[in-house]
């Protein structure tokens, strides 16, 4: 009788390998995704290897809870989503102060990728409510997506003026400074959010980004 070529035992040890391969690698997925803030097909780097600090590819707070259970896109977007949209609409074409409204369709304008609409309905909010804290976070992330950085700015200085230590504008700053060359002021302002004791998350994403913006500065 000839002698098989994998035992019992050897099978066994080659199926665990198989397995934990399985589950060994999307998890190196969701790692990259956790760091470039990007799906995986569009967290490619720059041909250098370095890609750009920016909103887009930067690990960045998640400015909201997303309204839906997916993130809609054209080919996704359900019935119910366009429903709560009109509806919201309709009660703002009569009640258009309404803040409650505003707010979440400017949140479902951003869920559903149109920025530029959800920019507007942001702005029309904070002029009702220049207190709200989310809103110009929501806001700065708009226009970091739209590489619109001047509004970045002034967005994210509006919301210091009022909270002066707040990490997650004081990180958003950064970002504004690294992708508007201002490398020395990124780096000053991750720094403060780093020794930020009282934040851990903030601190650790400052901590990544001072990282890669010195492999930038010194490849």
């Amino acid at each position: 009788m000839r002698t098989p070529y994998l035992t019992p035992g050897l099978l066994g040890l080659f199926l665990l390998i198989a397995l934990g391969w399985f589950f060994w690698k999307p998890s190196l997925r969701e790692a990259s995704v956790a760091v470039t803030g990007r799906a995986p097909a569009q967290a490619e780097g720059t041909a250098t290897g370095n890609p750009p600090i920016a909103f887009g590819t930067s690990p960045f707070l998640t400015t909201h809870e997303q309204s839906t259970a997916f993130v809609p896109d054209g080919d996704n977007i359900a019935p119910s989503f366009h429903v709560e949209m009109e509806a919201l609409k309709k009660r703002l074409a009569e009640t258009p102060r309404d803040t409650t409204a505003l707010i979440r369709l400017a949140r479902l304008k951003q869920d559903g990728h149109q920025i530029e609409e959800a920019v507007t309905l942001y702005r029309r909010y904070l002029d009702l409510h220049p207190a709200g804290r989310q809103a110009w976070l929501d806001l700065t992330r708009c226009y970091g997506e739209l590489e619109r950085w001047p509004e970045a700015l002034v967005a994210t200085q509006s919301l210091l003026r009022q909270y002066p230590d707040d990490p997650s504008a004081l990180y958003n700053l950064g970002a504004i400074y690294a992708n508007t060359g201002r490398s020395g002021e990124a780096r000053t302002t991750w720094e403060r959010v780093a020794g930020q004791d009282g934040h851990p998350t903030m601190k650790t994403m400052a901590q990544e980004a001072l990282r890669r913006l010195a492999t930038m500065q010194h490849p």
